[in-house]
């Protein structure tokens, strides 16, 4: 029943982004819970979200394995990725309709850090788990 009123939620919230529906902090804290730490480095990394579009523009990530930290104010650690972008692409991509590849194909969300870091940030992404990956 539980899963069966996610899923009816999932689509009717996803066919409606309306822009009072778009919310940064929100959008976080459920990117949060869905990080793929099985797939993170050994090391602590330190992602700051910044959205173009948000009353809150900046958010911080740590991940750290097993553990992944959501801060609204600067954690004072070294930032090793920054990404920006605006909520309604990262909402998209976070409900599987815009695949992560592809918003970066597109310009819509930049990635900028290490190299090695940026290639592996789209596999640390977990999506809605009611979500449809796209390619």
């Amino acid at each position: 029943m539980v899963e069966a009123l996610g899923r009816w939620g999932y689509q009717w919230a996803a066919e409606q982004l309306r822009p009072d529906n778009l919310d940064a902090g929100l959008l976080m804290w459920f990117l949060r819970r869905r990080v793929q730490v099985d797939r993170l480095p050994a090391e602590q990394v330190m992602v700051q979200f910044e959205f173009r579009d948000a009353d809150k523009r900046c958010f911080w990530l740590v991940l750290r394995r097993p553990e992944v930290d959501l801060c609204l104010a600067d954690p004072g650690f070294d930032t090793d990725l920054y990404v920006t972008t605006d909520v309604r692409t990262f909402t998209q991509v976070f409900l599987g309709q815009v695949s992560i590849a592809n918003a970066f194909g597109d310009g819509s969300v930049s990635v900028a850090g290490r190299s090695d870091l940026r290639r592996a940030f789209g596999g640390w992404i977990g999506l809605s788990p009611f979500a449809s990956p796209r390619a």
